[in-house]
């Protein structure tokens, strides 16, 4: 078997993610739950689409309900929408709905390696909306571009297979597409 050297496709180690600004993509906002504490995981993608260290490799970081209520700190969940382009004024069902919705978006997220018990976790410090808005994240296991469909995998669950969102409107059907040198600008 024949090899050739790809240095794109090379890994940045096992290492957790170092500290850092990176163009992500939601995955998935979901609930998950530890030692019967119920608690929102974010699962992010560092964005493929933009050069970049660490790209598809997760990020994750949770948020917890405040411990006097129980409610979960919805200034903060609205700032990420507001960062990954949510329209204002959008309703939702419920908190899951939401959650789901998230999934698709671009953001760019400043990310610092914390340490807790005696072990480091990356964290994410900063949410901000992304300089790169054209998304053409290619999933790692699809090979489809992001606009196609969103990947919602249930913490815990084997994931069901994508829906597609919409045909692509420059397909053509899988018929080739007839340009004439009358048809170019140039």
């Amino acid at each position: 078997m024949a090899i050739t050297m790809d240095y794109s496709q090379a890994s940045e180690g096992n290492g957790d993610i170092q500290d850092g600004v990176y163009e992500c993509v939601i995955n998935h906002f979901g609930f998950d739950n530890f030692k019967n504490r119920e608690f929102i995981k974010f699962d992010l993608i560092v964005r493929n689409d933009v050069p970049q260290k660490y790209q598809n490799k997760h990020i994750f970081d949770n948020q917890y309900p405040k411990k006097d209520t129980g409610e979960y700190a919805m200034g903060y969940l609205f700032m990420i929408g507001k960062n990954a382009g949510i329209p204002d004024h959008k309703a939702w069902a419920d908190l899951a709905a939401m959650l789901n919705d998230f999934a698709g978006h671009a953001v760019k997220v400043t990310v610092k390696n914390e340490e807790y018990n005696g072990k480091t976790y990356p964290h994410i410090k900063k949410w901000e909306p992304t300089a790169f808005p054209q998304l053409q994240h290619r999933w790692k296991d699809s090979g489809n571009a992001t606009p196609l469909y969103n990947q919602q995998p249930v913490f815990g669950q084997q994931s069901q297979s994508p829906q597609p969102r919409a045909s692509d409107p420059f397909g053509n059907n899988g018929q080739p597409i007839d340009v004439s040198d009358d048809d170019l600008p140039f």
